[in-house]
């Protein structure tokens, strides 16, 4: 449900039979609408959306909006040259569709570039950085291969 606009919001209700909820707009009301939502069924839902002219679609299921109708007629979905599929921007500019790239970085493969380039925590070292949110984020699994190969380098330079 995309009821943004007054006129949608008291469609909606008007249709759902809750009147009451229409001066609630945009308040807290998620437990009201998903129990409406939760009385029918998906299919149910996408008619009377498009019957009553309110702005709702299904979540859908991550194979369902591949095989969805605008994906095909918009034209979003694109095979690389590395044979992986690419989702592309929905909308258009002067009736242009930006195109996604090919190239897909690593994760945080580009974070240095971007960071430097629109400079952001200049000041922040890398630890800080990951801290707020900026790069990747290690895992207990690449801690411990670090501590380990800190471990070793420690053990190697007491020997040598």
């Amino acid at each position: 449900l995309a009821a943004l606009e007054p006129k949608f919001w008291k469609r909606f209700c008007e249709a759902v039979g809750r009147k009451d909820l229409v001066s609630k707009q945009l308040q807290d009301v998620q437990d009201d609408i998903a129990q409406i939502i939760a009385g029918r069924p998906r299919a149910a839902w996408e008619g009377f959306f498009a019957e009553h002219d309110i702005p709702g679609e299904p979540v859908l299921a991550a194979s369902e909006a591949l095989a969805h109708p605008q994906v095909a007629h918009r034209d979003l979905l694109r095979a690389a040259d590395d044979g992986i599929l690419r989702l592309g921007f929905p909308a258009t500019f002067d009736g242009e569709r930006p195109r996604a790239s090919a190239h897909v970085p690593e994760l945080g493969g580009d974070t240095e570039a971007i960071t430097e380039e629109h400079h952001l925590a200049p000041h922040l070292s890398p630890k800080q950085r990951r801290g707020a949110g900026i790069g990747r984020k290690g895992g207990l699994k690449r801690w411990l291969v670090q501590k380990a190969a800190e471990l070793a380098e420690r053990a190697r330079s007491r020997r040598a």
